[in-house]
């Protein structure tokens, strides 16, 4: 359940996210933001974050500890979070 809930908040921080930079908003993450960077579409970058953070947390899930990804799961609720309020405080 704990990878489950990764996958759909790795969807929803994918989903704000592009609604963020399309009102105006920047990407926060350094990593990421160069990813984006090396494509032709940002989008491309986007997806390709995404997909590796879904890699990275089955890594932990299954190889770690659940406990880890429980705590990562928090951390990327409180990010999608944030790109609801920079949604709602105008895109920036």
């Amino acid at each position: 359940m704990t990878f489950i809930l990764f996958i759909y908040l790795q969807l929803l921080d994918l989903l704000s996210t592009i609604a963020c930079l399309k009102f105006g908003g920047v990407e926060g993450n350094p990593f990421v933001r160069l990813l984006m960077r090396q494509f032709d579409n940002p989008l491309n970058g986007l997806l390709v974050a995404k997909f590796l953070a879904i890699f990275v947390g089955y890594i932990t899930w299954e190889f770690c500890s659940p406990k880890i990804l429980l705590w990562i799961n928090i951390m990327f609720a409180i990010v999608v979070v944030w790109n609801l309020l920079g949604l709602l405080w105008g895109g920036r």
